[in-house]
């Protein structure tokens, strides 16, 4: 192993590409804001299970009289390992001799930072790459309640895990007309979301967010119902109801807090494309199909992390960190290749799983697993 078989990279310059490049600073990744990063000291992660966040209101009681102490709710953790998340790129013999040119055009820069940038790309994919797996796995969770690594989904020596939140049975719930597949006379207004929202009030938590994935918005925004309820005067008497935009939909919503109280639908990224051992691509999806989530306000989990050894061990690599993510870049002599690896161990763990309500749309009751 060598640093690298280019002389103009190194260390200082790889540091300065990671913390600079405008690719990492545009973060568009749903869960780095629903699961802020949390560093931990040891591989294991846990989340709390069981009903919290309810609100008792106190007994009236006689002065002078004791006063009854009320139980702490019954929860328990779901834990498991973190785990280690990886991917890497090669740059072979006849691809090095393309970027020789390129580093001929950095001569004359003592730092090589042009060609840094220039090599980036690696760099990029590394990054999409693994944070668009931590991606999948918070999206999963929170649309499903649960998340399975199985062959068709990760390229991995981990393909038969399952992470469940063991979410109750009540918060797993069908829609009033199914309208996923066909028809357009769903009630995702007038009755499914009010019927989230019942669930829970009486559970003890407030419903401040409505998530689902584009294809499902394409199918929520089809029904006759919210169409007439979001269009205006006119476009009703007239019979000219458009579909309604999520801006016009999320004013109908904050028009009728009565009922809705503070509201609001966000579309959350639904797509990723696995590679797996034999070179072939599939889409995987995110936020899954036919699901409308029902959450509380900003974060619902943290994405648990903890330091790659990796770093700690003296060795000829160049590596550089950017919060929960490594990059490791070497080369070897024979055969000649350029390897640049990205890796975190980093889960997704959400804390907030007893404060949800799920919806298939498919359905008049939960069939998703």
């Amino acid at each position: 192993m060598i640093p690298s078989l280019l002389k103009t990279f190194n260390a200082k310059d790889v540091q300065y590409l990671v913390n600079n490049f405008q690719y990492f600073l545009d973060n568009k990744f749903a869960f780095t804001r629903l699961f802020p990063s949390k560093q931990r000291t040891t591989l294991t992660w846990a989340a709390v299970e069981g009903a919290i966040g309810k609100n008792i209101i106190a007994n009236v009681v006689a002065r002078g009289a004791s006063i009854d102490m009320n139980k702490r709710p019954d929860v328990s953790k779901i834990t498991g390992d973190i785990p280690k998340i990886a991917i890497g790129r090669d740059m072979d013999e006849n691809e090095l001799y393309e970027y020789q040119a390129l580093l001929a055009l950095n001569a004359d820069n003592p730092n090589g930072v042009q060609f840094i940038k220039d090599w980036a790309d690696d760099y990029r994919y590394c990054y999409q790459g693994v944070m668009g797996r931590l991606e999948w796995m918070a999206m999963q969770s929170i649309s499903l309640g649960k998340f399975s690594l199985t062959t068709s989904n990760n390229n991995g020596v981990v393909t038969e895990t399952a992470i469940d939140y063991q979410l109750d049975s009540a918060q797993k719930i069908g829609a009033n007309t199914a309208y996923y597949s066909s028809g357009t006379n769903g009630k995702p207004l007038s009755e499914d979301i009010p019927a989230a929202l019942a669930i829970a009030e009486s559970r003890g938590f407030e419903i401040h967010v409505i998530r689902m994935n584009r294809a499902t918005w394409a199918r929520f925004v089809q029904q006759e119902e919210v169409k007439n309820f979001c269009a205006t005067f006119v476009q009703n008497v007239t019979n000219t109801q458009n579909v309604p935009s999520l801006a016009s939909v999320n004013a109908y919503l904050a028009t009728h807090a009565d009922l809705y109280g503070d509201l609001r639908i966000e579309i959350v990224p639904s797509k990723s494309i696995i590679e797996l051992s034999d070179g072939a691509q599939s889409t995987a999806v995110n936020f899954a199909d036919k699901v409308i989530g029902f959450y509380t306000e900003g974060a619902i989990g943290e994405t648990m992390w903890v330091r790659p050894v990796d770093m700690n061990v003296a060795d000829k690599s160049i590596k550089s960190m950017k919060e929960l993510m490594m990059f490791k870049h070497f080369a070897t002599e024979d055969p000649v290749v350029e390897k640049t690896i990205g890796l975190a161990n980093a889960f997704p763990v959400w804390n907030q799983a007893p404060n949800c309500v799920l919806l298939d749309t498919s359905g008049t009751s939960w069939s998703l697993g």
